[in-house]
């Protein structure tokens, strides 16, 4: 009979003889020896066969394991990607925001310079109104101021006056001699 796998062997684990490094060979070895009993002798070739087979078994879990971290890899790295999109789409947000805002500030600009411009042409249009109003009161005047020269010219020039009324007789009503 084989003794029980832990029975005297468990300070030998515990306290390697040899190595106090993990994974070291002795202790691999003396973990073995303790955890597997030994194998009678007629079931060897099949613990070979058994090892061997757990061995590539291990291989291909190994390739998967490194499939899946080489897959973790390429996802971590589109997650990077996704956020970095993500970012640049606040930043997007934030810029178009930014253009909103500076195109309400130029129609309000637009407006009020509109606004400033049809108040100068109003006014402008005022002023050349006014100007020719002006300048035609001026013609008027000179005018009037000519005919008044005349019409004193003429009274002047009859001598002194001593009927006053004969002259304004003379003048007919409604004419600017009267």
């Amino acid at each position: 009979m084989h003794p029980p796998a832990f029975a005297g062997d468990a300070r030998r684990v515990l306290k390697p003889s040899n190595s106090t490094e993990l994974g070291s060979p002795t202790l691999v070895d003396d973990a073995l020896a303790i955890a597997m009993p030994c194998p009678p002798p007629e079931q060897g070739e099949v613990t070979v066969t058994r090892l061997d087979g757990l061995q590539a078994e291990n291989a291909a879990l190994r390739e998967q394991v490194d499939d899946l971290k080489a897959d973790l890899r390429e996802l971590l790295a589109e997650n990077e990607d996704i956020d970095r999109i993500i970012e640049a789409d606040d930043r997007l947000k934030v810029a178009l925001a930014k253009v909103a805002r500076y195109e309400a500030l130029a129609e309000n600009a637009e407006r009020t310079l509109t606004e400033r411009t049809n108040e100068f042409n109003e006014r402008a249009r005022n002023v050349a109104y006014w100007k020719n109003r002006a300048e035609k009161g001026e013609k008027l005047l000179q005018k009037a101021l000519s005919e008044a020269k005349q019409f004193l010219r003429v009274i002047l020039s009859n001598g002194p006056m001593t009927t006053k009324r004969s002259k304004l007789r003379q003048a007919k009503p409604g004419t600017r001699g009267y």
